[in-house]
């Protein structure tokens, strides 16, 4: 019996979704989702995998069969991103930089104390931080995933597709060490350049005063540019 049967034969009426994700091909993620919610179940989820491939039309099958579909989790856990994304309703949003992905913050904070990539990621895995398929994080697919939620739920139509992606293994080791010694640091950024429909996900180095550079460990900051403040 799968999850679905059994959600219906046990009389349930709310589903939670924990799954690992899985961008490229949507399944068995969308199958499942489309599954519970054709059975009349509402959701919760902190898979992001639905939401960053079609997040209008998995809204619209939500809103038809008057459930509910809850996602505060699936950007940046229990900060409440969404919840001030929303409250920004009306504004006009020009710039978002964010340190979106606490896995490779995490990583990069290992490497500036002198580990390895091998070892910062054999660590993260240890502690349960990093996704069953580290790369996930590492090649972006995580926070680009997010920051396609993000700007889905202001309007802006696109999916983790459209977000360019940059490995965090393009920066080296060395590179990562000295910027910390030059006062700066390098930090896995997730920009969105709204006015001129640029998404991406990439390590960038700012100067330590960046607020983004505060982001340390475990970490994720968002910033906001609303209208013509820069």
């Amino acid at each position: 019996m799968d999850s679905i049967e059994l959600a219906v034969k046990t009389g349930a009426e709310l589903a939670f979704i924990a799954i690992p994700p899985s961008y490229e091909s949507g399944e068995p993620n969308r199958s499942l989702y489309y599954g519970l919610l054709d059975n009349g179940l509402s959701t919760i989820t902190a898979d992001k995998t639905v939401l960053a491939l079609e997040y209008k039309n998995i809204k619209q099958f939500v809103q038809k069969r008057g459930l509910f579909l809850g996602y505060r989790a699936t950007v940046a856990a229990g900060t409440p991103v969404l919840d001030v994304i929303r409250g920004l309703k009306g504004r006009e949003i020009s710039l978002i930089r964010a340190v979106l992905n606490a896995t490779t913050n995490y990583i990069l904070s290992l490497i500036e104390k002198g580990l390895t990539y091998k070892e910062a990621i054999s660590k993260a895995i240890e502690e349960r931080l990093a996704e069953p398929n580290p790369y996930i994080d590492i090649d972006g697919w995580d926070p680009a995933a997010k920051l396609a939620i993000m700007l889905s739920e202001i309007g802006i139509p696109i999916t983790i597709h459209d977000v360019y992606r940059e490995s965090l293994e393009t920066i080296l080791e060395e590179e990562i060490r000295y910027a910390i010694r030059r006062g700066y640091r390098i930090k896995y950024i997730a920009e969105a350049i709204i006015d001129e429909n640029k998404y991406s996900v990439h390590p960038m180095k700012i100067s330590q005063n960046d607020r983004l550079a505060a982001a340390y460990g475990y970490i994720n900051v968002v910033e906001f540019y609303l209208e013509n403040e820069k």
